[in-house]
């Protein structure tokens, strides 16, 4: 028996499935003769709801792409942009982070799980620490995910206004003038171009998962 095939289906069940069929898996395997199976199954743990639905979106091969685009753009945005154009980033962000949230929701409806607005509130924590941790990323994209993780206000570890400081304060000679716009290199042109890309896609996506969350809505609405 294939413990990775059983996770597969295991944790696309609503969490109040899982359990009883986990346990159940651990039993077919004990049966089988596979001890070492039954004990990787056994320790699969039940994700939380807010959880599970973060599992649906990551499931959804485009829009988690996208998000996971976004997030080492903005990773590397955060190392690298002052704290002005950072802000603005933020503000952005939050939006694409809404319009996934509310894309989720749409398929834990469509999953016959509907979600209250708290359990929203913790997939867009989920989605933020996604974007804030790259650990946190490559679990969520297995569709795995079993709790919400713990995330900073916007990203871990000092802000770009610190590490700026910390630069300057590090050389004993005089620091040299800032550049200007005209003086960035071709790196950093790079990096803009590509946090922008970034961006876009993902604001696109999460536009476009409104639109179709609305589209159910209507559906179920018009069924009722």
């Amino acid at each position: 028996m294939d413990a990775d095939d059983v996770a597969e289906d295991l944790y696309r069940l609503p969490p109040v499935q899982f359990t009883a069929a986990r346990d159940a898996q651990v039993v077919e395997a004990k049966r089988a003769g596979d001890a070492a199976a039954a004990r990787r199954i056994a320790a699969f743990h039940k994700p939380t709801l807010a959880a599970w639905v973060s599992n649906l979106l990551a499931r959804q091969k485009e829009e988690a792409g996208q998000l996971l685009e976004l997030a080492e753009a903005l990773r590397e945005a955060h190392r690298t942009l002052d704290p002005e154009q950072f802000r603005t980033l933020s503000h952005q962000q939050h939006a694409v982070i809404a319009g996934l949230a509310r894309q989720a929701g749409g398929l834990a409806r469509q999953a016959g799980q509907p979600v209250s607005p708290s359990v929203l509130h913790e997939v867009e924590q989920i989605l933020r620490a996604v974007l804030a941790d790259p650990e946190v990323a490559e679990q969520w994209a297995t569709g795995r995910l079993t709790k919400v993780p713990a995330v900073c206000p916007d990203f871990p570890g000092t802000s770009p206004l610190a590490q700026v400081s910390k630069k300057d304060a590090e050389p004993e000679e005089p620091a040299p003038a800032p550049p200007s716009e005209k003086a960035l290199d071709a790196a950093e042109e790079k990096r803009r171009a590509r946090l922008k890309d970034a961006m876009k896609a993902a604001t696109e996506a999460a536009a476009e998962a409104s639109r179709r969350d609305d589209g159910v809505r209507r559906a179920e609405e018009e069924h009722e």
